[in-house]
This record gives structure tokens, C-alpha cells and sequence, in this order.
């Protein structure tokens, strides 16, 4: 087949046809001129939306609550040396009834060595050198509190000597103003005896 032949009358057709058209879009031509103002204002009267700027709200994180410091504590000290030598019992050491009473009865004789005050923190243990190349630390372990009662303390001390593994360790719980002893370890021909009162 010649398509060439076929195509020419296709073609002929189309041009008649848009021939025809064309006085129809000539008439339309003054109609759409006549809408380009009314188009223009449409396009006027919408607002264009202004973008919103992406806002990013971080969360204010409540401050970190510290927890309570404990109470600042002091530990008074007394160093007392115990013999059986019929001497008494010093009258610096007045303020130790308990050297009267078991056990520290069973010695007659005691006497005033040392003496001084330490801070009390469960971070840094006060510290006192006591006779005979031995260290004192005393340390505050927890304040106890309950409900109508006078708020108690946790107080541990340790009694080492130079070259010696183990030492003598005391943990009580008592009141401010409440002694407890750390006592025995050997010392000229008798004992030591020591007073820590919490303040």
C-alpha cells in the first residue's frame, strides 16, 4: 500500500477544518480579553500564605534535685589509759561515769591521755592520732529519722595500729550528745579506753 497517497486526503480534511475554526476563535478573542481584569483582581484578592517557620520546643528539664546533705556533725574525743595501779580515776575524766560501771570497773585506775574534736562526714572520716601509733577515723554513716522521734546518727569508728592488719571497729547509733566507747586494745600494762560523743 502507498501510504503516501492515503495520508494527502487525511491531511486535507484537517487544514479544511481548521480553516473553518478559525473565524470562531478570531470571535472569541475580544471575550477573553474582556476577563483578563477579572482574572488579575481574583489572583489579587488571595492572601499567598506565608510559610510558618518550623518552631522546636524542647522540653525546660527540671532541675535535678539534689539529695539532702546530712547534717554536719563534730565528734568530741577522749583518750583514757586503764590500769590496776590504786590510783583512782582522774577528775579530768568526771564527765565518764561509765569508767565506774562493767566492764571498765574491773580496772581501778584510769587517767586522762589525749583529748581533741574531729569533723564528722561519711566522705572524708575524722581523723586523731592516738598513743602508741595508732589512728582514730570516725565517720558518719546515716542520720535515722522516724516519725516523733529525735533524729539518730550512724557513726562508725576505727581503731588501727602501725603493722597491724586489724583493728577494732565500733558501729553505733545514738543521739547527739550520746557517747559510745571504742575500748581494749592493749597499751602499757592496761587498756585504752575511748569516749566519742556526737555533737
Amino acid at each position: 500500500m502507498n501510504f503516501t497517497i492515503v495520508a494527502r486526503p487525511i491531511l486535507a480534511s484537517l487544514a479544511l477544518r481548521l480553516a473553518s475554526l478559525a473565524p470562531r476563535l478570531a470571535s472569541l478573542a475580544p471575550r477573553l480579553a474582556s476577563l483578563a481584569p477579572l482574572l488579575a483582581s481574583l489572583v489579587l484578592a488571595v492572601p499567598a500564605q506565608a510559610s510558618t517557620p518550623a518552631v522546636l520546643v524542647r522540653a525546660a528539664s527540671a532541675p535535678m534535685q539534689a539529695a539532702p546533705a546530712m547534717r554536719k556533725l563534730s565528734a568530741d574525743v577522749v583518750v583514757a589509759h586503764g590500769t590496776n595501779t590504786g590510783k583512782g580515776i582522774d577528775p579530768k575524766l568526771k564527765d565518764l561515769p561509765q569508767l565506774r560501771q562493767p566492764p571498765f570497773s574491773s580496772y581501778d585506775t584510769y587517767r586522762l591521755i589525749d583529748q581533741g574534736t574531729v569533723g564528722l562526714g561519711a566522705e572524708s572520716p575524722g581523723q586523731m592520732g592516738i598513743v602508741g601509733d595508732r589512728q582514730l577515723s570516725v565517720s558518719l554513716e546515716e542520720e535515722v529519722t522516724k516519725d516523733r522521734e529525735p533524729k539518730r546518727f550512724r557513726v562508725k569508728a576505727v581503731l588501727t595500729k602501725k603493722g597491724e592488719p586489724n583493728g577494732t571497729t565500733v558501729v553505733a547509733l545514738l543521739k547527739a550528745g550520746e557517747r559510745f566507747f571504742v575500748a581494749g586494745q592493749k597499751y602499757q600494762g592496761g587498756i585504752l579506753v575511748i569516749a566519742i560523743k556526737v555533737r
